[in-house]
């Protein structure tokens, strides 16, 4: 009875959801681009405007950043100053000036139509709208706002309105492929913010420059506003990245009836979706280490805003907020890289610094640029430097554990979020990673998760990402621990963790297929300097087959002897040795890995088949030594 009042209900809120996402087709009617002239009151003369920037970003000042920080910075403004982009995986590109609306790595424009009809529009395959998308978050106006800053020098402020002024003019109101995801409106909108702080001391900013960005960041609140990305029952980041959003935009234009309304909404749902969507141990519940890194950024920076306007934090918040930076220190590797476990697309809120995607680092350094440029006017920033031997992250399927200079990360976690794996195709960030790992000693990585690739341009790829054989587990028959219906991010359930136990040397997981009638249980333990695997495979019938895979990190080389592998990292000799009656073959194949969304390197991967009827077990020792 309960559970159909549940779906019900639910089933009443995605009616009333799509009604009014429907209702936004009378804008193709209407003089929308004449609407924020009549709603933008009072209008804010230039210094006022600027003051409220200012407020927003807090007084920022790069004095004691690192000078490589510094450096890297004003590399990066350069390259932007000669039009030169590297973005999503398209290598060194030079332009003129932004290609706004089209994907360089394939050279396919989008028409400027109303935005609603371009989201039907279906390019041909490796066409990947994340490219203007990711060009018009503006990223790049942050480094030259910040080598302006660093510099004094009025070319990059120019350079920063010259863009902005550009990209207002050829992307009006609803009619460009960069209005089509509420999202990036978002994202940018927050980045222009900053931008225009870094140089709001510049005389490049005269009044009609002002008047004309502060209509259009008008604009990207009103768009917003009427394109909520709220999914239901549960939401992801794009929601709440809208929700960031119209708290910065609330709180710019909070003068106007609109903004008002948004800061109101936007400080209630900003709470409501932290505790959402925030497990317990602080963990996204999304499970994508590189979301969890988005969403980090998301939760934390907009709450210094908040104190700053003296808005009462709740301390759950803060709590939930701090959980998140732990979990940011405990999966950081020895090597200060993040593991790619789940999907990754190198999403950022404002890297005021190009780091490595895998990089997390600086949100817990409180000395990095962007811990002090976010912190503005408050003082301490977030951080937590705890690492200890066992992250209990078992709420997002997650086990990191800690031996001398060795680094493990096991997962074993649903497919979803909150919402209970029901039989269906569901939209899902999960791979079929289940019972899989990652292995680092040291500054070495050693078997690596080989990431996500690349999403809607090219479904294939990315399937082949989140398929079982991509990742270091078991697949028995051929068959996949979710089925892919080949669609991007789509699945359907096939597999239920039953346990996930962290005992006194290790950890071990077990997982059930339906379909396949399967029984897979893995345990791990720590000896000496060695893991030891343990896996049990249960499954009524003769003849079946299995193959468990461990995916190397480039650059790592091996050797096969019989069943034992000689692999050699950097600074370690390695040893992988299987051990299993029923072993029919053992392998090393050329394959890759994604080390970054659109960014493919060659690879190896050691590969063991087995023939069993009804049960196997297979032991797997890997020992190492220091060079």
């Amino acid at each position: 009875m309960q559970h159909n009042m549940v779906h019900n209900y639910e089933l009443i809120l995605k009616v009333v959801n799509r009604i009014s996402s429907e209702k936004n087709f009378i804008w193709r009617f209407l003089p929308v681009k004449y609407l924020a002239n009549i709603w933008l009151k009072p209008n804010y003369a230039k210094q006022s405007f600027l003051e409220e920037i200012g407020f927003l970003t807090g007084t920022i000042s790069l004095i004691g950043i690192a000078s490589s920080d510094k450096e890297d910075v004003l590399k990066s403004a350069e390259r932007t100053l000669r039009g030169e982009y590297d973005l999503l995986g398209s290598g060194k590109v030079l332009m003129s000036g932004p290609d706004w609306h089209s994907d360089f790595k394939s050279g396919f424009t989008w028409p400027q139509k109303f935005y609603r009809d371009l989201r039907g529009l279906t390019p041909k395959c490796g066409v990947d709208i994340k490219v203007p998308w990711e060009l018009s978050r503006s990223h790049h106006l942050l480094w030259l706002g910040e080598a302006y800053l660093l510099t004094g020098e009025e070319k990059y402020a120019a350079e920063v309105v010259r863009q902005l002024k550009d990209w207002i003019d050829r992307n009006p109101l609803m009619y460009s492929v960069n209005w089509t995801c509420a999202m990036d409106v978002a994202i940018r909108a927050i980045n222009w913010i900053y931008a225009l702080g870094f140089i709001q001391a510049s005389g490049c900013l005269d009044d009609a420059f002002v008047a004309k960005v502060q209509r259009s960041l008008f604009e990207h609140g009103f768009f917003i506003w009427h394109n909520l990305e709220k999914n239901i029952p549960d939401s992801n980041n794009h929601y709440f990245s809208d929700i960031v959003g119209l708290l910065y935009l609330g709180r710019l234009f909070r003068d106007t009836k609109c903004g008002a309304k948004w800061w109101k909404f936007g400080i209630a749902e900003f709470y409501k979706e932290l505790r959402s969507q925030t497990l317990p141990s602080g963990a996204n519940y999304e499970r994508s280490v590189s979301y969890h890194r988005l969403m980090t950024e998301l939760a934390s920076y907009p709450i210094y805003m908040l104190k700053r306007a003296k808005v009462n934090v709740p301390e759950d918040i803060e709590y939930r907020v701090y959980g998140m930076y732990r979990y940011v220190a405990h999966y950081t590797k020895p090597n200060g890289m993040a593991p790619l476990i789940e999907d990754n697309d190198n999403g950022r809120l404002l890297p005021f610094v190009e780091r490595d995607f895998r990089s997390h680092g600086y949100l817990n350094d409180v000395d990095s640029a962007e811990n002090r440029i976010i912190a503005a006017d408050i003082g301490s920033a977030y951080s937590c430097n705890e690492a200890s031997c066992v992250g209990d992250y078992r709420d997002a399927g997650n086990v990191i554990l800690r031996s001398g200079d060795a680094f493990l990360f096991v997962t074993n976690g649903r497919r979803g979020c909150n919402v209970p794996d029901e039989k269906k195709k569901r939209g899902v960030h999960t791979h079929n990673d289940l019972l899989s790992f990652e292995l680092a000693l040291g500054h070495d990585d050693l078997i690596i998760d080989p990431g996500a690739y690349l999403y809607t341009s090219d479904v294939k790829s990315h399937i082949e990402f989140r398929s079982t054989r991509k990742h270091n587990t078991i697949v028995v028959d051929g068959e996949e621990q979710h089925l892919l219906p080949g669609q991007a991010f789509v699945s359907v359930l096939n597999s239920i963790p039953q346990y996930f136990k962290i005992v006194d040397d290790g950890v071990v997981g077990d997982i059930t297929k339906f379909k396949a009638r399967l029984r897979h249980e893995r345990a791990f333990s720590w000896l000496d300097n060695s893991l030891v695997i343990n896996d049990s495979l249960e499954k009524a019938g003769s003849g079946l087959s299995a193959t468990m895979s461990f995916h190397l990190a480039p650059g790592n080389v091996a050797e096969k002897k019989g069943n034992i592998f000689a692999i050699s990292t950097e600074h370690y000799d390695v040893e992988l040795k299987i051990v299993g009656e029923t072993i029919i073959d053992s392998r090393i194949i050329e394959d890759t890995v994604s080390p970054s969304y659109g960014v493919l390197q060659k690879s190896i991967t050691i590969e063991v088949v087995l023939n069993f009827d009804n049960a196997a077990t297979i032991a797997t020792i890997i020992s190492w030594n220091n060079k």
